[in-house]
């Protein structure tokens, strides 16, 4: 079986077969960390130049620079994950190219330190710190960074799977195909009295899973699904678990490599973690929050971008500059949708139809409005009067949710949060114009409604800057997942499970 190219991200979540709630310890907790870790590594920079500087170890000028620092480490460590160089495909950059993008964050984060002292007179760093600072924060970051992703990259995990029928191990051989630069495939370990006919693959029965786990050192152990149908087989995984083994399913391996769940892998036990409690306290609370504070920042500083670009809708075509229509927003509930108009007047005069990256009833200036988001702007005002969010599922029309209904099981499960100006499939995957689109599109939503959070927000916004500047989401990643869902259907079998179908 040909290898697929994914992006080897890790992220451990809850294992949706058994309800058993097990901590994350993957991909957004590695990103947190070495975010923080850079953060923090600037900060001594300043710290120590500030100390050689004034002879003192904490002299007092310190204390009025600190604003002007956290600014400096918190942009340059925005810039850094903006960049991709918190991800694990890091590595299969050019190491010419991941310097530069380094070196570009650190010189924006001096920039807006100078930006910063030069409102506030009484946080302007000196220039005999800020000089004496750049040596030790190129040195120290540079070297977390070729220790994270040179040495550390060196260490792998090891992975097992049980395999109770063929269907487990047709799973396991799809997992097998896939690129993990941090994982090694060991084998796997049969149940009961099933002989797996990849026999060369076997490492053992499941009655000496203990020995053979503590023998080969494997510390992570997959379970297809209906592995565990078993009591004895799910006491031993629960103890294995609590031994300090990595328990997963095969759903939760997805969401490792992908951020994404595949359609084939959606069942009413998974759709009902995506309405847990803490997230739910999130829906209700914290996001108005932070969608007013979000909305009324960027709504500050695009007016001049907004006015620019209502000056070429107006020159450029007829008819009105903005576009209302509705749109479907929580719950199904109706709303209007305002955006700068970027189509022709009459581009539904022969009906309603999908629009696509090189539509023909894009005005002169529509795709380039769309490309870099320009035309969402008007949006921001949406937000704020609460019909919509700034981070959620796309809004769609109804006409295009009956349809899509028809033929994508769980399509209708988007319409349960609050629709966003950018979000998680919005990030990771361009404008799409086919049903195989929508679908990789809420595999991005379903995964996003499942992890939804403060921390998940603030890194769509982030990546969202990104998205703008490079004008538009990459399809790689989309590809890559696509090629895994056809995979997996062909691998498992038949129609997509039926609880999805009813769920939807």
């Amino acid at each position: 079986m040909p290898r697929l190219d994914v992006y080897p991200v890790r992220l451990y979540f809850p294992f949706f077969a058994v309800q058993i709630d097990y901590s994350s310890q993957r991909h957004w907790p590695h990103v947190c960390r070495h975010l923080l870790i850079d953060v923090s590594l600037i900060i001594v920079a300043f710290v120590l130049a500030a100390a050689l500087r004034f002879d003192n170890w904490l002299p007092p000028r310190l204390f009025d620079y600190w604003p002007s620092i956290l600014l400096s480490a918190g942009t340059s460590g925005a810039m850094i994950y903006i960049s991709g160089l918190y991800s694990r495909y890091a590595p299969r950059r050019k190491r010419f190219t991941q310097n530069s993008l380094i070196m570009l964050s650190l010189v924006a984060g001096i920039l807006a330190a100078l930006g910063y002292g030069s409102i506030d007179f009484s946080a302007r760093i000196g220039r005999g710190v800020m000089l004496i600072s750049v040596p030790f924060m190129v040195t120290l970051v540079f070297f977390h960074h070729y220790y994270c992703f040179r040495i550390g990259g060196r260490c792998r995990e090891k992975l097992a799977c049980l395999v109770a029928c063929s269907a487990h191990e047709r799973q396991a051989s799809l997992v097998q195909s896939i690129e993990q630069n941090h994982t090694e495939f060991t084998g796997l370990i049969s149940i009961g009295d099933y002989a797996p006919e990849g026999g060369s693959d076997v490492i053992g029965a499941f009655r000496d899973i203990e020995s053979l786990l503590r023998e080969r050192e494997i510390n992570c152990l997959l379970c297809p699904p209906g592995s565990l149908d078993s009591a004895d087989v799910m006491q031993m995984v629960r103890r294995l678990r609590y031994s300090g083994v990595n328990v997963f399913s095969l759903a939760d391996m997805c969401e490792d490599l992908f951020q994404a769940v595949p359609l084939r892998l959606v069942t009413t036990e998974w759709l009902l973690h995506c309405s847990g409690q803490p997230r739910l306290f999130y829906m209700r609370k914290l996001k108005r929050i932070f969608d007013i504070l979000v909305s009324l920042f960027f709504i500050a500083i695009s007016l001049p971008v907004l006015f620019l670009g209502m000056v070429a809708v107006f020159l450029t075509s007829r008819g009105p500059v903005f576009y209302c229509q509705k749109r479907c927003g929580r719950f199904g509930r109706q709303f209007n949708i305002v955006k700068l108009r970027t189509m022709k007047v009459d581009a539904e005069d022969g009906g309603v139809r999908w629009s696509s990256s090189n539509d023909d009833r894009l005005t002169s200036v529509g795709g380039f409005l769309r490309k870099f988001r320009i035309d969402e702007l008007p949006q921001l005002w949406v937000v704020l009067k609460g019909d919509m969010s700034f981070v959620g599922p796309r809004p769609e029309r109804q006409e295009f949710i009956d349809q899509l209904s028809l033929g994508i099981p769980c399509f209708s499960e988007r319409v349960m949060v609050q629709p966003g100006i950018t979000g998680w499939a919005q990030v990771n995957y361009p404008y799409g114009s086919t049903t195989e689109d929508a679908e990789r599109k809420l595999e991005y939503d379903l995964y996003y409604m499942k992890h939804m959070g403060i921390l998940l927000d603030c890194f769509v916004l982030l990546d969202t800057v990104r998205t703008v500047f490079l004008g538009g989401a990459k399809k790689d990643k989309g590809i890559a997942l696509g090629k895994f869902s056809n995979s997996l259907c062909r691998v498992m079998g038949g129609e997509i499970a039926s609880q999805s179908s009813e769920s939807s």
